[in-house]
């Protein structure tokens, strides 16, 4: 093969430079023209993917000008990133949608020691931080029917508490002035006790007791 023929077969790309320079050096090409002509014909970034092995430096000798990167081949493009179906974000953790466990317990009084303290205590637990409110009725005379006796409540007492944190409260109702009136003329009554309490979520869990004060 001619020195013509192998300078084309490098141009084609169908070998590389180390194969051009050791056919042109079989050709009859001194290593120093045949090592230039490499240089002077290479493809635009043949030489940047060259390495200067001692196999180089044995074949070549010490070019110490050769050795080095003028220009990167083209890159290849980055791999594309793993998307969920569809190319939603993956979601999140599901809604509390469960209600906070509670309990109460009322301390026994009577009505005489209602009147006088003024207030009921109710020992309450809640499972989950959030808050509590309680509500204290009584029904009136002529509530004899359901809707009769839901329009004829009086309301005896109230109050409210918060759960920095699952845990236990004693809580303090006030008994209103209204009430008082009405329960000093009575030897007896039958009070009903409501307690709502709702976790950060808007989770709301009641309780209802009944008290019968002598």
């Amino acid at each position: 093969m001619s020195s013509s023929e192998i300078v084309e077969s490098f141009l084609r790309g169908e070998i590389s430079r180390r194969t051009l320079v050791r056919r042109l050096a079989g050709a009859g090409v001194s290593l120093s023209a045949a090592v230039a002509y490499s240089e002077l014909l290479r493809p635009e970034w043949a030489f940047a993917a060259e390495q200067c092995t001692p196999e180089h430096y044995e074949l070549y000798g010490h070019y110490e000008h050769y050795c080095h990167y003028e220009q990167q081949p083209p890159k290849e493009n980055p791999p594309p990133q793993n998307t969920p179906p569809g190319g939603n974000n993956p979601p999140g953790p599901s809604p509390d949608t469960t209600a906070p466990t509670t309990s109460m317990k009322v301390s026994k009084l009577s009505l005489v020691t209602l009147l006088i303290t003024g207030r009921l205590v109710v020992d309450f637990v809640m499972s989950e931080p959030g808050s509590v409110s309680f509500t204290v009725t009584m029904a009136l005379a002529g509530g004899s029917d359901a809707g009769a006796e839901a329009s004829r409540r009086l309301l005896v007492a109230r109050g409210s508490a918060k759960f920095a944190k699952p845990g236990r409260k004693k809580i303090r109702l006030k008994l209103t002035r209204k009430a008082r009136r009405v329960l000093k003329k009575r030897r007896r009554a039958t009070l009903k006790l409501r307690a709502r309490a709702v976790d950060g979520a808007g989770n709301a869990r009641v309780r209802t007791a009944t008290l019968k004060l002598r």
